[in-house]
């Protein structure tokens, strides 16, 4: 099973994961990865997909039970429930968030957005990173991209697609770029820290 897994969205989903889900596992084509989407204003949708089972639980309940964490985490309008939606077997949640402190608190889990610059004064080591082009960063490299775009995000042992508004250039090696503003995280490490720099 996943070690990490979104703490609250385990709660609110606990017996439908428990019961139906087994180890946790699935395809990663883009129908049912997990994805978390970044927007220039600070705005993040994540969208969680898993197996699913009328026979246990039905979209309805599942709804009030988002909302009622939702409204437990106590930042009125900061965080929203956009859709719940069962299709083939498989139940896909949408969340949205107001920023990536939102999304911290409310998952449990780590979230930097800010510049390169920004994410080696909050203390992350960002010179592993490699593309698909130039392959690993240089420091000669890696002091021009100053002012660029850095995502910083714990994902745990699972698959993760990344998506961000601007031309992806780095990732960290557990990531491959699939277009210029997506990337999937495939990560084998429990609390697993991942990174993207971006334009």
């Amino acid at each position: 099973m996943k070690k990490l897994k979104r703490i609250t969205i385990i709660n609110m989903l606990m017996f439908l994961l428990v019961v139906t889900a087994g180890c946790g596992n699935k395809d990663t084509d883009a129908s049912d990865m997990d994805t978390v989407s970044f927007s220039k204003d600070g705005k993040i949708v994540e969208t969680i997909v898993e197996s699913f089972d009328e026979a246990y639980y039905d979209v309805d309940e599942l709804k009030e039970m988002a909302q009622e964490k939702i409204d437990s985490y106590g930042e009125d309008g900061n965080i929203s429930c956009e859709s719940i939606e069962e299709q083939d077997g498989m139940v896909k949640v949408r969340l949205s968030y107001k920023n990536a402190d939102d999304y911290a608190g409310f998952n449990g889990r780590t979230l930097f957005c800010g510049s390169v610059s920004e994410a080696g004064e909050a203390g992350y080591d960002l010179k592993d990173m490699v593309s698909a082009e130039d392959g690993a960063l240089d420091d000669e490299q890696f002091n021009e991209l100053a002012d660029h775009h850095a995502i910083v995000i714990q994902t745990g042992e699972e698959t993760l697609g990344v998506n961000v508004y601007g031309k992806i250039l780095y990732t960290s090696p557990d990531a491959e770029i699939t277009n210029k503003k997506t990337a999937v995280i495939n990560s084998s490490e429990t609390d697993a820290i991942s990174c993207i720099i971006f334009k």
